[in-house]
């Protein structure tokens, strides 16, 4: 958990997204709007089905515009975020990350950002 945690725009590229992920070795990252509105998730499977779903059967990746259009955060994410509240015990989020099978259940206010 971070007080200051890594977020992504809904503009940030699949790329940008990866690298994110694997140089902070986060499993997920919130994205927000400007105003600091957290409007999505992106998750580590987000992008593994990403890639499977523009991958047809042979293998062969879909053309490079049509990849690079569908691979920015705002196509990637998860949304609503289902989100912790400040006031919860980690037993209440962790009841709430098992009934609702969340990997990711960020603690949110605009004051993170």
């Amino acid at each position: 958990m971070s007080r200051t945690p890594r977020t992504a725009s809904p503009g940030t590229t699949f790329k940008e997204l990866a690298a994110l992920l694997l140089g902070e070795n986060l499993s997920a990252v919130p994205v927000v709007d400007t105003a600091g509105h957290l409007v999505g998730i992106v998750s580590e499977a987000d992008l593994v089905h990403r890639v499977s779903a523009l991958s047809p059967a042979g293998g062969r990746a879909s053309s490079p515009a049509r990849t690079e259009a569908a691979c920015t955060a705002r196509a990637l994410m998860s949304a609503p975020v289902v989100t912790a509240r400040p006031d919860w015990s980690l037993q209440e989020t962790g009841r709430t990350m098992e009934r609702m099978r969340l990997k990711s259940c960020p603690c949110w206010t605009v004051r993170n950002v």
